[in-house]
Parts: structure tokens; C-alpha cells; sequence
């Protein structure tokens, strides 16, 4: 193991969350629309549901809806108050073949294949796009490796390091994903 590679772990934090700028950017817009408009087009819903007031049970569509907005808007505050921005933290390894978080990295297999990975935290996994997590096995594997670098990545996996790159992490994430389904459900209740 080498130094950098003790280094860069230690400074990882389970309990926090790692974000590329664009999705904390992403959550914040969120945010704002769930407290501003989305939370108006919700109190026109829960007002136009059937029984609202009624004293019937809150286990209409509508209330069903309202908890999952109240549940995803308190998970993203958590997840934006303890965010740490993966772009600050990749800018801070001087080394450029150094394998950090936020890096692009090519790895061949003994068997001559290549895989590309861009390693990121948990709430940006895309395996279509090669994006993985610095906790899954690879992702924590490469970690504070080198380009050159021969790693074992399962006990009967090696795989050499082939290239790092620092490649734009200003991926595209849609913004609001709340409006479209208040703006429905509006539809279909009122």
C-alpha cells in the first residue's frame, strides 16, 4: 500500500456525503422549488383531495404523495447540510497519477480488457456511464493508487492502472423531479 493511498482513505468520512458540485448545485435548486413552488402546488392538492378535512383517514393518494415530499425534501437538506464537494477534495491531490476521488481511471484486466471507471460518491452511481462509488470494492481498491500500479482488486483479479485523468465532473442532473409528479397528481385529483 502506498502512502497516498493510506492517506486518501483516512480522509474519506462515511458519515458524510460526497457530491460532485453539480448534483449539490442540483439539490440546492431542488430545495428551493420544494419549499417555494413545490410547496404551494402540494397544499393545492392536499386541499382539493377528496376527504381533506373530512376526517378521513390519511392514507389517500394525495397524503401518500405529501409524505414522500416531506421524506425526500428532509433527506436532501441532510444530505446538502454534510456535503462534501468532490471537485475541492480531487483539486487537492497534487499528485496528477494519483487515483483520488472525482478522477477518471483506465484499469486493464490480465485478460486484456479495459474498463474506465470515474469514481464519485454513492448518490452519483451510474454504471452505464462508468461512474462508481469510492466505497464500492473497486472504487475503494483504486483509491490512492498510481498510474502503473498493479492492483488486486478480488482475490483473483489484477488489474494495472493504466491512466488517470481529471475530467470536468459538471455532469447533468435534472433539476425539480418534484414538479412534474405535483403537476400531475394535480391533474388527476383536482
Amino acid at each position: 500500500m502506498t502512502k497516498g493511498h493510506s492517506m486518501q482513505k483516512s480522509k474519506m468520512d462515511k458519515n458524510k456525503h460526497y457530491l460532485t458540485r453539480a448534483k449539490y448545485n442540483t439539490y440546492l435548486k431542488e430545495i428551493e422549488y420544494m419549499e417555494g413552488e413545490g410547496a404551494k402546488l402540494l397544499a393545492k392538492l392536499l386541499a382539493s383531495s377528496p376527504g381533506s378535512g373530512m376526517g378521513r383517514p390519511l392514507d389517500l393518494p394525495a397524503h401518500q404523495i405529501a409524505r414522500e415530499y416531506q421524506g425526500y425534501l428532509q433527506e436532501i437538506r441532510a444530505i446538502v447540510k454534510s456535503a462534501v464537494i468532490i471537485d475541492d477534495l480531487r483539486d487537492k491531490v497534487k499528485d496528477l497519477e494519483e487515483v483520488a476521488i472525482g478522477c477518471t481511471v483506465t484499469i486493464r484486466y490480465e485478460d486484456n480488457g479495459v474498463e474506465e471507471y470515474t469514481i464519485l460518491g454513492r448518490h452519483e452511481v451510474y454504471i452505464e456511464q462508468g461512474r462508481i462509488s469510492f466505497q464500492s470494492p473497486v472504487g475503494s481498491t483504486l483509491l490512492g493508487s498510481h498510474k502503473g500500479d498493479t492492483v488486486l482488486i478480488r482475490p483473483t483479479v489484477r488489474v494495472i492502472i493504466e491512466e488517470v485523468r481529471r475530467l470536468s465532473l459538471d455532469f447533468y442532473y435534472p433539476s425539480t423531479i418534484w414538479k412534474k409528479r405535483l403537476e400531475r397528481a394535480l391533474m388527476i385529483f383536482s
